[in-house]
């Protein structure tokens, strides 16, 4: 009862524009749309509120493949939605990055063969992602150029 009053909430939350953007965000999309960068979602967060947050931020399209916890059968850090992302959106590990702000979602990335930036979110601790491809406080830090060059690193299965 008590997850799915929190889910209620957090929809509600989400549809009213009351859950902001991380820092940088939303000028890294901005960008990334700009250099015309295909977008996809990989997140364990539920349907109900993940559709309503993408549509209060962003516009209709700006990310072409969305998976969320709904839709897979384990979370991360089970590489499961990064894993049916790659599948749906025909993309290869060589070209995709990840972008993450947790320990589970770095380790979900990394199986799954993809190299991760991580921003660390408020409850997680720099030392537990240390081993992201790149770490950064928030997006601010993070551009395009930034990115590329994060995807010419080796993979992580390669390490």
């Amino acid at each position: 009862i008590v997850h799915r009053r929190k889910t209620e909430l957090v929809v509600a939350m989400a549809a009213a524009g009351d859950i902001p953007l991380r820092p940088g965000v939303a000028t890294l999309v901005a960008a990334l749309v700009d250099a015309q960068v295909d977008l996809h979602v990989a997140t364990t967060g539920t349907r109900d509120w993940v559709e309503p947050l993408l549509g209060h931020h962003f516009p209709h399209g700006t990310f072409d493949v969305v998976v969320t916890g709904t839709d897979v059968p384990e979370l991360k850090p089970h590489p499961a939605v990064y894993l049916s992302v790659l599948a749906r959106a025909g993309l290869s590990v060589e070209r995709t990055l990840a972008v993450e702000d947790s320990r589970n979602g770095l380790h979900a990335a990394h199986a799954a063969g993809l190299r991760c930036v991580v921003t660390p979110g408020r409850y997680t601790d720099p030392a537990d992602v240390a081993d992201a491809d790149l770490l950064v406080p928030d997006a601010t830090q993070l551009d395009v150029q930034s990115l590329v060059r994060v995807l010419a690193l080796p993979a992580p299965s390669a390490r």
